[in-house]
């Protein structure tokens, strides 16, 4: 603790309190939260530019370590020269010419968004943001996993529930001191249920990856229409990658 303190104390920040640090200086709520974060940005954004710009400081803070179980070591949560292989080996997937192919499946999710689900809202006041949310689900599986998953229309399915669920969870530990002992979690069954949803997403990326493992070897996934996931598989061989680094991509 002293040796954080020290160190820190040479960067430009707000007042600390002992021990809780900035902890009553956070905003918690939807809408405080990121004018708060923008208001600190511009006060002390430069001092911190040198370690977020840096590609030698890569290794995340503790907090995230509560998304492994979920994400694994994939390009977020790895570091170190496991990073920097892994992040040579993705590079070619996010290629302009490779994003250029997933413009059709952007158009069709945003316009079942658009002409189905928003139409009967027209002159109503709503919260936008389940429904963009559920969008970009059906989006991201279908670029990244090539799998149409259907979120908009059946938002109820298990793995958007556990999508969901984790994404709630992991910042409603962040936000409240007394979960960050994962005794406390456990006890209260919080690490249960959370270990439960990740099961659920995981055991649902192993089945999509055994079937975009047998389309390609049936020829059956066309050139244009190939998902981040399927550009891995073709790699896979020569990079080793595991089942398991496979799951935490595509998680990622």
């Amino acid at each position: 603790y002293r040796r954080q303190k020290r160190m820190t104390s040479v960067i430009p920040g707000p007042p600390q309190l002992p021990l809780v640090g900035n902890m009553f200086n956070v905003k918690r709520s939807a809408e405080d939260m990121p004018k708060n974060m923008i208001k600190r940005a511009n006060e002390y954004g430069k001092a911190v530019k040198a370690i977020v710009d840096s590609s030698e400081e890569i290794t995340k803070g503790n907090d995230y370590d509560l998304l492994l179980p979920w994400l694994g070591r994939g390009l977020l949560l790895n570091t170190g020269d496991a990073w920097r292989a892994r992040r040579r080996l993705l590079t070619p997937t996010f290629h302009f010419s490779q994003l250029d192919t997933y413009i059709s499946a952007m158009n069709r999710h945003s316009k079942v968004l658009v002409d189905e689900i928003l139409i009967d809202r027209v002159d109503s006041k709503f919260d936008l943001y389940p429904l963009i949310k559920l969008c970009s689900l059906d989006i991201i599986c279908e670029t990244a996993m090539g799998k149409e998953l259907n979120a908009q229309h059946n938002p109820a399915q298990p793995y958007v529930t556990a999508v969901s669920r984790m994404a709630q969870m992991a910042v409603e530990t962040l936000s409240k001191p007394y979960l960050w002992s994962r005794t406390i979690r456990k006890l209260i069954g919080h690490e249960q249920q959370f270990m439960n949803y990740v099961n659920t997403a995981r055991n649902f990326t192993q089945g999509v990856i055994e079937e975009r493992r047998s389309a390609l070897e049936r020829g059956e996934v066309e050139q244009n229409k190939r998902a981040f996931l399927d550009m891995l598989l073709m790699q896979s061989g020569d990079a080793r990658l595991s089942t398991e680094d496979l799951k935490d991509e595509v998680e990622t």
